[in-house]
């Protein structure tokens, strides 16, 4: 820093750790010149993160920006008796934030190219798309890193610290080294194998020990005498728990679509082994299950994270619905973050949406976002219910008004689902709900390039007269499309006949886009799922650190025409195509742009530069400005900590009792068979009924209060006899086994369901004769 640059300077103390340095400092310095002089000045790293703070009487000040170094100098600077102390706090990188640092000039205004210029009321259009999901981490009770610690080399003497861990060691090994073993001995206090391969030597030997779980290889041949090859096409030991184990870390990453037949295919590279789609499909389904624990599991330590949530984050808001029987029905989670930054720094506008789970309970998940500055996405709430119903979303709304009250200037964006109209009515009366124009565009089914520009110059028409023109012209070349466009309403989803602010915003898209992130998310437990939104938004506030002006358009404004009515107050300007009236006491413009964006249009900005303004930020809305901004991520949204505490009148949730059709038409398979073909019958691994798949399944599944057995009247005794344990199922409940072939009962013996079929309807036909055919 040279003197010749600075003219004017003042005196200060610069502090780090145990050294002091009397420095001069130029009245004209910013943050970003004023942390490099300092590390400057100590010989500090600059890769390190350091922190700068003053103190004034009792109370100590933090300097995070341009703002707090004016201040500062502004303070101290005309201060002749005074020598002010700047404190300099060095920061581990490693441990200092959980985001990447800063590769730009926080102070630096963004400023829009050309692009976004010429587009400058399709502010939507301009959204930046949603950061990828970060890596869902969450605490259960698998044990999830089997595979890291697992060894493949078994020594004599080695200890394991349970069977579970001696047998997946053993089966990884054999996978692995390419052979195959069967069990010798298999109880609670031993477990033995040998070579598949008759007249090999090689057998281990474990035995528990006495006093704990432990394991512990008592006799060990570790040699082959036979040939070790694969010789069979399908590896006997290859189990859907060795898969699943062995497949765990490829899962991880929920963005990544690991299908049956990429596994099969990473079997055959890496170990030289072909397994059944079958192996490979239910080896995928453990290693979720291992990721991120059970549905039902997750259901019972819902109420528990929810605790440790609302301990982390201070306004975190929490509800948990269930029936009579304590079964879960719904639940809401409102983001204490979020909804502090809605409140004090965005505009008041919401768009909400559902988006269907997948899995054993297919629940929908209920979202509802709002938009930064920025036009960023900032989920505000979500919540997961038993469908789409108006229970749902009235309950769900009822808790979001807890959280943000029920104001006159509320917008609501949703598509036209009958449940969210009656729910909006109810719960927000004063709030102006908006229908989504594209959803409105798909009801009203115009496909062709022609007809849906027509319809967007309808719906984004500022003035009546243009919007009349605009549907005229659908009026003509599609009547049925201008009926529907009128049963909805124009004032619910047009500019023109708008009668209050909807913010420019014509779609519910940025709900869209969380629909569209959370894609292969919603496949997790209930638990797994809040989770992730918990980390996206701590991921979103971590990187959002600045916000753009307000885009430029003095240049395209500059051949318009001016004429002053009131000197300073009200104008009159003339581009190529109409004149306008601008009030600037009254805040409005004729083309309306103003009133309904809250940024100012090209007439605005018209008049700002024949007044000699260089910006004409200061015209836009609060929530534009770039303090707001910063002062929209200033919090922190923490992790919660481990190890979690346990409430004590934790409330118990059971899953939801599936008792009813999920709505929807069953897919139909309309390929035509040929010639001689036979039919194959498939069996849906969730419901049991045969003809269809898991991912297609839309049956209803069996209440879990209801607990049928298989007793009779007549002979309670033969019962007894009977060794049926299938859940305690009944006649109702028992397949149609003259259609189980024997390729059927491989699957399910692969699965750990092996069960004679045969030879037990033969030996029990007595009770049930209908199968004797």
């Amino acid at each position: 820093m040279t003197t010749k640059k600075f003219t004017v300077k003042f005196r200060c103390f610069l502090v780090c750790q145990s050294s002091t340095r009397k420095v001069f400092l130029p009245n004209s310095i910013n943050y970003f010149k004023l942390v490099n002089y300092c590390k400057q000045k100590f010989n500090i790293n600059a890769e390190n993160m350091i922190s700068l703070s003053y103190r004034v009487g009792s109370e100590v000040i933090d300097v995070n920006d341009d703002d707090d170094v004016e201040c500062f100098v502004s303070d101290f600077s005309n201060v002749s008796d005074e020598v002010p102390t700047l404190s300099i706090t060095l920061h581990d990188t490693n441990t200092y934030s959980s985001c990447k640092s800063p590769d730009f000039d926080l102070n630096e205004p963004f400023i829009p190219d050309e692009s976004s210029q010429n587009n400058r009321n399709q502010f939507f259009s301009n959204m930046p798309h949603p950061p990828h999901a970060p890596e869902i981490i969450l605490q259960n009770n698998h044990r999830c890193n089997l595979e890291n610690r697992v060894p493949c080399s078994i020594k004599l003497g080695d200890k394991f610290k349970d069977k579970e861990e001696c047998m997946l060691s053993i089966g990884k090994k054999a996978i692995i080294e390419g052979f195959e073993y069967y069990v010798v001995k298999s109880c609670k206090k031993r477990y033995s194998v040998r070579c598949s391969i008759p007249g090999c030597s090689w057998n281990i030997y474990t035995r528990k020990f006495k006093s704990s779980n432990h394991f512990k290889v008592t006799s060990l041949h570790p040699i082959h005498t036979c040939s070790v090859t694969q010789l069979l096409p399908n590896h006997r030991n290859a189990s859907n728990v060795i898969i699943g184990h062995m497949i765990v870390v490829k899962l991880r990453d929920n963005r990544r679509v690991y299908t049956g037949k990429d596994i099969k295919k990473d079997f055959n590279i890496d170990w030289k082994i072909d397994i059944s789609y079958h192996r490979a499909w239910t080896g995928k389904n453990y290693a979720l299950k291992l990721l991120h624990g059970s549905h039902e599991e997750s259901f019972a330590v819902l109420p528990k994270y929810f605790y440790n949530l609302k301990m982390a984050n201070s306004g975190t808001v929490t509800h948990i619905d269930t029936d009579v029987d304590g079964r879960f029905k719904m639940c809401f989670l409102g983001f204490g973050v979020s909804i502090r930054s809605f409140l004090n720094y965005m505009r008041p506008l919401i768009k909400i949406d559902v988006a269907h789970l997948k899995g054993r309970y297919l629940a929908t998940n209920l979202i509802a976002v709002g938009m930064d500055a920025n036009n960023q996405i900032i989920p505000l709430a979500t919540g997961v219910a038993q469908g789409e119903t108006v229970e749902s979303w009235s309950w769900f709304l009822g808790k979001l008004k807890e959280c943000i009250g029920d104001r006159n200037d509320l917008a609501i964006i949703s598509d036209r689902h009958f449940a969210i109209t009656i729910a909006c009515k109810t719960v927000f009366p004063r709030a102006f709900h908006r229908y989504c124009c594209r959803h409105l565009m798909m009801n009203c089914n115009l496909k062709s390039r022609k007809h849906k520009a027509l319809f967007w110059k309808t719906c984004k028409a500022y003035l009546v007269s243009d919007f009349d023109s605009a549907i005229a012209e659908i009026w003509s070349f599609k009547p049925d499309a201008y009926r529907k466009l009128e049963e909805a309403g124009f004032d619910k989803w047009s500019r023109a006949y708008c009668p209050a602010k909807r913010y420019n915003y014509l779609t519910s898209n940025s709900a869209e886009s969380i629909n569209s992130l959370t894609k292969n998310v919603r496949k997790v437990p209930v638990t797994m799922l809040i989770e992730y939104y918990r980390e996206l938004i701590q991921q979103w506030y971590c990187d959002r650190r600045y916000n753009g002006e307000v885009n430029d358009r003095m240049i395209k404004s500059a051949t318009w025409v001016f004429r002053g009515i009131r000197h300073g107050k009200i104008y009159q300007v003339r581009d190529s195509r109409s004149v306008h009236t601008v009030n600037l006491t009254e805040g409005e413009c004729s083309c309306r742009k103003w009133q309904l964006s809250g940024l100012p249009c090209g007439y605005i900005c018209a008049v700002a530069r024949f007044s000699g303004m260089s910006n004409c930020n200061h015209w836009a809305k609060g929530w534009f400005s770039q303090k707001t901004q910063k002062r929209t991520y200033r919090q922190l949204v923490h992790p919660l900590k481990e190890p979690w505490e346990t409430p004590g009148d934790v409330q118990v949730i059971l899953p939801p009792a599936i008792v009813k059709r999920q709505p929807g038409r069953p897919k139909e398979n309309q390929r035509i068979k040929s010639q001689g073909e036979e039919p194959r019958i498939v069996r849906c691994s969730r419901c049991g009924v045969a003809g269809h798949y898991r991912d297609a399944c839309r049956e209803p599944l069996p209440s879990q209060n209801v607990r049928r057995t298989a007793t009779t009247n007549n002979e309670p005794d033969a019962c007894e006899e009977m060794d049926y344990d299938q859940n305690d199922a009944s006649m109702d409940d028992v397949m149609d086994y003259s259609q189980y072939t024997s390729s059927t009962a491989y699957n399910e013996s692969s699965m750990g369901d092996m069960m004679d079929f045969s030879s037990h309807i033969q030996s029990h036909d007595y009770y049930y004769p209908q199968f004797n055919d």
